[in-house]
């Protein structure tokens, strides 16, 4: 996914975007803290990023989304994921981004856009003028101009 990215350093572009979709999170019984409680829940993470090989687990906590937050900042700090991320921006988009991005629409006219139709004109039903677009041209118009 790309996009401009507000708030970060260097207000560059966003090139690269992983989410906790992109990867396999297993839940298991985490022992530790808690007593009898830690043999009866689910709450130790384990969050695997199958492009790379990285992968993170915590069990620390008796919470398993404090468990899956710092298995997250594990898997990100390693350096399989860090590696394959160098990797897939020196690659660029693969076969599949540039056929979607080819295949994406363009954008539709906004408010306050120029529009211009060319084809031929006749006269409809009422005796008003009317063009048969064959060819449809807009233009956006900038803050000062409006």
């Amino acid at each position: 996914m790309t996009g401009e990215r507000k708030g970060v350093k260097g207000g560059g572009r966003r090139v690269l975007s992983v989410t906790i979709h992109d990867c396999e999170v297993q839940t298991f019984a985490a022992g530790g803290k808690g007593g009898q409680h830690q043999n009866t829940t689910n709450t130790g993470v384990r969050i695997i990023h199958h492009p790379s090989g990285a992968r993170g687990e915590s069990r620390e906590e008796r919470s398993q989304l404090q468990n899956k937050r710092k298995a997250w900042a594990r898997m990100a700090m390693t350096l399989e994921f860090r590696k394959w991320i160098a990797r897939t921006l020196a690659n660029g988009p693969t076969p599949e981004e540039r056929v979607e991005a080819d295949l994406r629409p363009d954008p539709l006219p906004g408010p306050g856009d120029l529009v211009s139709a060319a084809g031929p004109v006749y006269r409809g039903s009422y005796g008003q003028r009317q063009i048969q677009a064959t060819e449809l041209r807009f233009a956006r118009i900038s803050g000062s101009e409006r």
